[in-house]
């Protein structure tokens, strides 16, 4: 008899923490959803170095100690 309502209640706990789990995900799908439109960006060409034909200093990639 024991056995069977722990069972019950396992059985009922991970239900309910699926049903929060789907919950959750919906909620943040619907997050994700209402930002709208991308702001759009200026392609940049890249293809050659006549603007600044320095490269990047460590200093200027890794500005932190970290």
């Amino acid at each position: 008899m024991f056995a069977g309502v722990a069972a019950l209640v396992v059985l009922l706990t991970c239900a309910g923490f699926s049903y929060q789990l789907v919950q959750d995900e919906l909620a943040g799908r619907n997050a994700q959803a209402d930002i709208g439109e991308p702001s759009a960006t200026v392609p940049r060409d890249i293809s050659s170095r006549e603007v600044d034909p320095e490269p990047l200093t460590v200093d200027e990639v890794f500005p932190n100690e970290e």
